[in-house]
């Protein structure tokens, strides 16, 4: 269109899309073959001529409104820093401290002028070249915060030593080999919850830790998101229990999210939105996840006299799972002192794989090596700019807890001092997405206010995302 003639205006749709993600349009634009000159048009004088304002404001010239920006490098570079602001003339943001003329009022700051980082990076996916990613692919936030977290451990341990005493006779006919859960997977043991507990008892349980350990009122929670894999039935949601429970009011939006193992992370995501729109004051996100029911099933199909090498291997990933509940309160940084900002992410995707783990509550079969390598090659990809953004010097890193190998092949793959990786699969085992939130909530009382950390997600399909958080 701009190689025609046209004139080409560029937005992002805000409040939908932030309009900090302007800048990431724009290079998406420029990379596609836009001119830098015409695209730094579609931001300044294109916007005026299309609204017809073009008179006063657009560009500089001697009558017009000085309404400018002085930055520090080429508009479009990632590291960029806003140096000072101008409007009417007047200095009313400086890089290097307040300047604000006498009488008047401060009407922007340095984040807001800013156009938002760069989450651009090429990859390949599908043995193709990925070069234009949407703005949902990366993502910001100004003035949201985890205000408080929490979970709930499941009661009954079960020791993976319980799970060989009975495979003991599959083993000895198949040529299996004892021990591997411990030894292969770093898992000692998992919990289960009681007969009859149910998932939604979890997540209300936890629910109701986050809300007290926030000291928010329930009438002041604007929305509600259950993001359990595991589920009591199919309809109605999960949320509607839990909105009961914890006596929720009715204007508290509330329904099921789930993205397998990432469903947590990508709630947080909605609810800053929500929270950054003006939508809501307060988002409650819950978790409750259950694996007594698959693995006691899968241990009575494994005991059986038909069983195969094979189908060891297809069903080991469900004797990983564990059982447990998490819950954080999502709200603004500014009306919440203490709470833990959340700064940036990105999340990728290559769902070519989404065959390698599907699963019910009865039976799940993995491709385990697949999955692994799948979910390494896709985790690299929402790792981005990590460099860039400090990532690789974070405090902590809170990752999915699947196993050992999981753990170490991903920190090798993403550069990540293993040490700064508190696990809780040995004696919890994967549970699912409440994990990250339950590792998260056991290692809150270690983190210092001001420690960067770093949430480290994936779900099967492939989903994986990365979300940086500051204590």
């Amino acid at each position: 269109m701009a190689e025609r003639g046209c004139t080409v205006a560029i937005t992002t749709d805000t409040p939908l899309n932030p309009i900090s993600h302007l800048r990431d349009l724009v290079v998406f634009a420029i990379r596609e073959g836009l001119d830098p000159e015409r695209a730094l048009e579609t931001v300044t004088i294109n916007p005026a001529r299309v609204l017809v304002v073009e008179d006063r404001v657009g560009s500089l010239a001697l009558g017009k409104d000085a309404d400018f920006t002085a930055i520090s490098d080429d508009p479009w570079n990632a590291r960029n820093k806003v140096q000072a602001t101008y409007i009417d003339g007047r200095n009313v943001f400086d890089a290097s401290g307040p300047h604000i003329p006498d009488g008047s009022e401060p009407t922007h700051s340095g984040a807001e002028c800013g156009l938002g980082p760069r989450y651009l990076r090429e990859s390949t996916s599908n043995s193709e070249k990925d070069t234009c990613m949407s703005g949902n692919a990366a993502f910001s936030y100004s003035d949201t915060a985890i205000v408080s977290i929490a979970h709930e451990e499941a009661p009954e341990v079960v020791a993976s030593a319980q799970f060989d005493e009975r495979l003991a006779e599959t083993y000895a006919r198949v040529g299996g080999q004892a021990g591997l859960l411990e030894s292969l997977a770093g898992i000692k043991e998992r919990r289960w919850w009681p007969e009859g507990y149910l998932f939604t008892d979890a997540a209300a349980a936890a629910g109701a830790k986050a809300i007290e350990a926030g000291g928010v009122r329930v009438d002041e929670i604007g929305l509600l998101i259950d993001t359990s894999v595991c589920r009591d039935r199919l309809e109605p949601s999960s949320a509607v229990t839990v909105h009961n429970a914890l006596d929720l009011p009715s204007w508290c939006l509330n329904f099921d999210m789930a993205n397998a193992c990432l469903g947590f992370m990508n709630a947080l995501q909605i609810a800053g939105n929500m929270i950054e729109s003006g939508q809501i004051n307060y988002a409650l996100i819950v978790d409750g996840e259950g694996s007594r029911r698959p693995q006691e099933a899968t241990l009575e199909r494994l005991a059986g006299p038909e069983a195969t090498m094979a189908d060891l291997f297809a069903e080991f990933a469900t004797l990983t799972l564990g059982s447990g509940g998490a819950a954080a309160v999502v709200g603004r940084h500014s009306d919440n002192p203490g709470s833990h900002r959340l700064v940036r992410g990105i999340s990728r995707a290559d769902t070519a794989h989404h065959n390698l783990c599907v699963g019910t509550l009865d039976r799940m079969r993995t491709d385990t090596r697949g999955l692994l390598n799948a979910g390494l090659d896709v985790s690299k990809l929402a790792w981005g700019d990590a460099e860039e953004y400090g990532w690789l010097d974070a405090d902590r890193y809170i990752i999915h807890q699947v196993s050992q190998v999981h753990t170490t092949m991903l920190c090798e793959r993403l550069g990540i001092d293993l040490s700064r990786v508190p696990l809780t699969f040995p004696m919890l085992g994967n549970v699912g997405p409440a994990s990250i939130p339950i590792t998260l909530s056991l290692e809150a009382d270690k983190l210092q206010a001001g420690d960067r950390v770093m949430m480290l997600g994936m779900g099967s399909g492939i989903n994986a995302m990365a979300t940086e958080l500051i204590w």
